[in-house]
């Protein structure tokens, strides 16, 4: 069971998101409704959270596959609907970058295998939403 407790950090909408452990994040509105810029907004953390969640699991295969690697990085596009009053995702594009000597297409194998069977948030985002996977070396 996880227990986590938000609370009103200052006012008008930032907040401090803490697990159990104590561990704690910065969460706000979007400026255009108020924000402050000080902390992630909502869809930003599940955006993020869902690339967090695979990335977790890959790492953990790579390195027991044997890979040595210093960088890992993977870039978020969340696309939302912009009509009505709510902006839900449509689409969430990660795009996973490795080092030059790690195979790409096990890379993207992984990745998809997490997704479509182990990773708990992307199994908890409504089925309506694209996820879409690509994986490439870094360019330097």
């Amino acid at each position: 069971m996880m227990n986590l407790q938000l609370q009103l950090h200052e006012d008008p909408y930032v907040f401090s998101l803490t697990n159990e452990d104590g561990v704690s994040t910065f969460i706000d509105a979007n400026p255009s409704f108020g924000g402050k810029n000080k902390g992630l907004r909502p869809t930003q953390l599940l955006a993020g959270s869902v690339a967090a969640c695979i990335s977790i699991d890959l790492l953990s295969i790579l390195r027991k596959k044997k890979y040595e690697f210093e960088r890992f990085e993977i870039q978020i596009k969340g696309i939302q609907r912009e009509e009505g009053t709510t902006h839900p995702f449509e689409r969430i594009d990660l795009l996973i970058l490795v080092e030059e000597h790690i195979d790409i297409a096990m890379v993207l194998k992984n990745a998809t295998l997490i997704h479509d069977k182990y990773c708990s948030v992307a199994s908890s985002l409504d089925e309506k939403i694209e996820i879409n996977l690509e994986a490439q070396h870094f360019l330097n």
